[in-house]
């Protein structure tokens, strides 16, 4: 029983260790990339990337609700830009990225330069469909700060150019932290074997037209 005793932790030990290790390959490799809304200056041929998050009432979560808003500063210095709102639509009555641009259309903001993915399931998703399926040069990524370095760490593995933008985070669960750091693991598969998303289909280029006037006809 002593000798099952010693493997087992042995073995947590190991995995634990090695959950620490890529955390911090993460972190390291994409810090230089992480800026504030105030310091950006976008790269030429750039899209705004926002990714999805909870929805409560037909309402933008309040991680979800930090990333618009740091999208909407964007376009408001950046009028230019485009923007990728790419969320989860996978059950009925839950849409994040109809619930996202109502969010910014109650903002003013110009239909003609957002662009809807309604199979950005995870991040990996979003960062893989924003090139394979929206055929963007250069992504800037907005998300919390705990968040962005998993989501930089998959654009360069996806050799993506990406920068990332951090959405204000306000309060950090002890929970998102950790679960953050068991997320990286899954990226780290994801991203280094290169794997296809839940769905592709066909291009919607961002140099086209936006596909969001179509949802809210639909709508």
């Amino acid at each position: 029983m002593r000798k099952w005793i010693i493997i087992a932790t042995i073995v947590f030990c190991l995995i634990f260790g090695g959950v620490i290790a890529l955390d911090f390959r993460v972190h390291m490799s994409t810090k230089s990339q992480i800026f504030s809304p105030f310091e950006l200056n976008p790269p030429s041929n750039a899209a705004i990337l926002v990714p999805g998050a909870g929805i409560q009432q037909h309402q933008p979560g309040r991680i979800y609700q930090e990333r618009l808003d740091t999208a909407l500063l964007l376009l408001q210095s950046f009028p230019e830009l485009e923007l990728i709102l790419s969320a989860d639509n996978s059950r009925e009555k839950y849409n994040e990225t109809a619930v996202g641009l109502h969010y910014l259309l109650n903002h003013k903001v110009n239909t003609g330069k957002v662009f809807l993915d309604f199979a950005g399931f995870d991040t990996y998703d979003s960062i893989f469909r924003a090139k394979a399926i929206f055929q963007a040069e250069k992504l800037i990524i907005i998300s919390q700060d705990f968040a962005l370095p998993r989501a930089l760490f998959i654009a360069n593995q996806l050799e993506i150019p990406a920068i990332g933008v951090i959405a204000s985070s306000g309060k950090v669960s002890f929970r998102n932290v950790l679960r953050e750091k068991f997320a990286n693991v899954k990226a780290f598969i994801e991203s280094t074997r290169k794997l296809k998303p839940h769905f592709l289909g066909e291009k919607i280029p961002l140099e086209g037209e936006s596909n969001s006037s179509k949802a809210l006809l639909k709508n």
